[in-house]
């Protein structure tokens, strides 16, 4: 209780150490401390590092606190509480860093704390580093961990319960801006619109539900899961469709995940730098680069819109200065990114042509509700048209090609005269209408052009393009829920924005009961081993604290194997294969390795056991609940045991 109180109350003191406003200073402060602490982990232990990067913020923060006085908005903080307060007690419901990747994201996590140096080793695979994965979201998490001065089976939590406070929190504050803050009656319209950014669901849910009552079925565990699962792939079956809420309540602690508050950051600059001060152009220089050290596929997407930002300043002031300016933003986004991805061993993903198309049905189930909002965000545009003949002519145009499009691919028909629409606004100055134009030539990309996978590509861009779509669609909803004596245009559409209100509100109020069913009122993430197996849990505690690769079972993933190396901080020969395997691209290797553990569990020959234990200079054998479920052995004669509880034993090697 007492570390959350200190996390929380030194968030606000390090907000005082960038003079921007407070719901963007918060933000930005955790991810330029922990900008600085992961530059300065390549040369040193990272505890240490943050700790004394931390030390500085907060006396820089007090210093600022008395020298400018006390930067805060009570509004944006209380968004913030709120929603940390909420989702933390939905972890403590189920507090478990099992099921998924929440083992994985463990492991990473550790990893990232106990860290001499970056790339922090791999938990899964001795002798290697986390050089193949973006990891700079464990780097946050593991900041708000060591900021909270809690163990990380608690910070696990914590982390998790973070990323969607600050994801509503900057929510409020942009659209609090785009709406207009002293416009008229927005108060009430504001808070829905950003519970609408944070928590809308789909349409999908509502068909979903729909459909089980006319079954004479309830809900089950798996409606929160199959609203993310809409459009059809040849190869995998159904692409991965997340959306925000989705993803904080599924709460995998994952790069897609952790980015979501940073894209809402990287929007909050844009807008500054678009419409008022070329200075936070400059901020968005540590945000790109943050953004492609989290989650790489963002960064192409949020360089393409500073560089429409940046085309419309100069094309809107016409000064060469604004020109070199934007410039420089771009070209040093860019060389930041390359210098990061010159250290990293990524297998190559390369882009390829897909001939595959997106059923329009299934578009509207999954876009459908925010296509339906960004089209009235053009209600002024549509009345104009019919005032001026080269706007209704070009408005022809775009619904003719739409139609023309659709036999190319169906989500043409929806999509195209967004597109339209929104670029002629866009050349106008207008912010949400740039939003627009992003998220739908990305749209149209991922019906062309993959990358890696369709899955992914599905996965990685509709998320960005949802987040992009919300923002005008919630500035829609703030102007139609405006008080009825405002006689506005957007009063006369205000029932179809509340009925497609009630629709998106479907998915979370039925989705969170049934994904948050348990009740353990507890936040140790450890929970699940110590159900599993007391005596596995005492032994990991022993070996907490000590270094030295270690054997445990390397059958599974997605499952219990990897639990030693995840909670101990000491990488294991081999474990969660089926994802070493995407990263590496080494098959053979891990196909070896595994081998190389049954051999370890299995053999009667000492020898051969030994020579495999030298060659990786293993220091200590697991054998718990897992292996003697996989390999069969209740114990090895070839090492010495070094600690017992019940039926789980730890051999040492030396």
């Amino acid at each position: 209780m007492y570390g959350l109180l200190i996390y929380l109350i030194s968030g606000v003191i390090i907000a005082q150490v960038f003079r921007m406003e407070y719901w963007i200073s918060r933000f930005f402060s955790l991810l330029a401390l922990c900008l600085i602490s992961f530059i300065l982990s390549f040369f040193f232990p990272f505890k240490p590092v943050f700790y004394s990067v931390f030390f500085v913020f907060l006396v820089l923060g007090l210093w600022q606190l008395k020298r400018k006085g006390f930067n805060f908005d009570y509004r944006s903080e209380t968004a913030f509480l709120l929603t940390f307060l909420f989702f933390l007690f939905l972890r403590s419901l189920a507090p478990e860093a099992f099921g998924a990747e929440k083992l994985m994201d463990f492991a990473f996590l550790n990893t990232v704390l106990e860290a001499e140096r970056f790339h922090p080793p791999d938990p899964f695979f001795a002798h290697g580093t986390l050089n193949f994965y973006y990891y700079f979201g464990y780097v946050i998490g593991a900041g708000i961990t060591l900021m909270s001065f809690v163990p990380l089976e608690i910070g696990f939590n914590v982390a998790i319960a973070t990323i969607p406070a600050y994801f509503l929190m900057l929510g409020y504050g942009l659209l609090r801006e785009l709406a207009g803050k002293d416009n008229g009656n927005v108060n009430g319209g504001l808070i829905v619109g950003t519970i609408f950014i944070a928590c809308s669901g789909n349409l999908y849910a509502v068909y979903e539900l729909i459909t089980d009552f006319v079954k004479g079925k309830l809900p089950t565990f798996l409606f929160y899961w199959n609203a993310t699962r809409v459009i059809d792939d040849i190869t995998y079956g159904k692409t991965i469709n997340e959306f925000p809420y989705f993803s904080f309540i599924h709460a995998d602690y994952h790069a897609h995940f952790v980015a979501l508050p940073i894209k809402l950051l990287a929007l909050i600059l844009l807008w500054r730098y678009f419409k008022k001060d070329v200075s936070y152009g400059f901020y968005l220089i540590p945000i790109i680069f943050i953004l492609f050290a989290t989650n790489s596929w963002d960064a192409p997407v949020f360089l393409f819109i500073t560089i429409l930002a940046f085309i419309y300043r100069y094309k809107s002031i016409r000064d060469k200065n604004e020109l070199l300016k934007g410039g420089v933003i771009v070209f040093v986004s860019i060389l930041s990114i390359l210098a990061l991805y010159s250290t990293m061993e990524t297998p190559s993903a390369r882009p390829f042509l897909t001939g595959e198309r997106t059923d329009i049905w299934q578009f509207i189930l999954f876009f459908g509700i925010l296509i339906f909002l960004d089209y009235l965000y053009f209600k002024d545009s549509f009345e104009e048209g019919f005032k001026g003949s080269i706007s209704y002519r070009l408005g022809l145009v775009s619904v003719v090609a739409g139609i023309v499009g659709f036999f190319v691919s169906p989500i043409m028909l929806l999509i195209v005269p967004l597109l339209v629409l929104s670029f002629r606004k866009y050349l106008k100055g207008d912010f949400g209408s740039m939003l627009i134009l992003s998220a739908s030539l990305l749209i149209l990309a991922c019906e062309f052009v993959a990358i890696e996978s369709r899955l992914n590509t599905f996965f990685k861009f509709y998320l960005a393009s949802w987040v992009l779509l919300s923002i005008p669609a919630a500035v829609v909803v703030v102007e139609a829920l405006k008080s009825e004596d405002k006689m506005n245009k957007m009063n006369k559409t205000r029932y179809f924005v509340i009925a497609l209100l009630i629709l998106s509100f479907v998915y979370p109020l039925i989705a969170t009961p049934m994904k948050y069913h348990k009740a353990e009122f507890s936040l140790d993430s450890s929970r699940f081993i110590k159900e599993i197996s007391i005596d596995d849990y005492n032994a990991i505690q022993f070996l907490k604290g000590k270094r030295g690769i270690i054997i445990e079972s390397a059958e599974g993933c997605y499952s219990y194997e990897g639990r030693v190396s995840a909670f101990t901080a000491n990488p294991t020969l081999v474990a969660w294969s089926c994802h070493e395997v995407q990263w590496r691209a080494n098959p053979d290797e891990l196909a070896r390795r595994m081998a190389e553990v049954r051999a370890i569990y299995k053999s009667k020959d000492c020898e051969v056991i030994r020579e495999i234990v030298k060659r990786y200079n293993v220091s200590y054998i697991f054998l718990g609940y897992q292996e003697r479920k996989d390999y069969g052995v209740s114990s090895l004669r070839c090492f010495k045991e070094v600690y017992r509880s019940g039926k789980t034993i730890v051999y040492t090697t030396r």
